[in-house]
């Protein structure tokens, strides 16, 4: 009887907690690789997200301010009157300081000037965030829940040349958070051809 004690308790083998230790190792790492992965997949897409809609967002400003100098020169006018005059179609906001635009609103009140060198003001001024309204599916200031954009519009032309026909317009638009900022740059020369 004495030598089958002995005997089950040579058989009696457990795992030493080495063994347990390195068994959990094992089970976390093949958790936790493929689930950061799947988070770096889903932050990698979000930012795509975001990089096309600031993009469309930047060619949309540019639109905004090829449609405006195109009416304007339809009704007569050349030059520099393409930029600072046209009644509600006026883009004088943008002339060498940064404005926000809004397609959506009244031409008189589309165009505002926000008062911000981006390059050495870290206050936002006028240059409020966008607003993205759900039921119509566009971006605008004033319905539907905030967002992280921010639009500016600068038009550069030689203001000393009266009859200049060349107008240099960057459309930038800008989401992130403070410390992260990114951003969309559009340029595009826009000509006055006569007729």
């Amino acid at each position: 009887m004495k030598n089958s004690f002995k005997n089950l308790k040579k058989q009696k083998k457990g795992f030493t907690l080495i063994e347990t230790l390195v068994a959990i190792a094992i089970l976390i790492t093949s958790v936790i690789g493929p689930l950061s992965i799947a988070y770096q997949g889903v932050s990698l897409s979000l930012l795509a997200r975001d990089q096309i809609t600031a993009s469309f967002l930047a060619q949309e400003g540019l639109e905004f301010v090829r449609f405006r100098i195109g009416t304007n020169h339809n009704s007569g006018k050349s030059g520099d009157e393409l930029i600072t005059s046209g009644d509600d179609y006026s883009l004088g906001e943008c002339s060498g300081d940064y404005c926000i635009i809004d397609p959506f609103v009244a031409p008189s009140s589309a165009v505002t000037n926000c008062d911000l060198d981006l390059y050495k003001d870290t206050t936002p001024g006028e240059c409020r965030y966008l607003k993205y309204d759900s039921v119509t599916g566009k971006y605008n200031y004033a319905i539907g829940e905030d967002t992280n954009f921010r639009r500016f519009i600068l038009i550069d032309y030689d203001v000393s040349d009266p009859s200049s026909t060349e107008f240099q317009v960057e459309s930038r638009v800008e989401w992130g958070k403070p410390g992260d900022v990114r951003s969309v740059i559009l340029k595009e020369v826009i000509m006055d051809w006569p007729v």
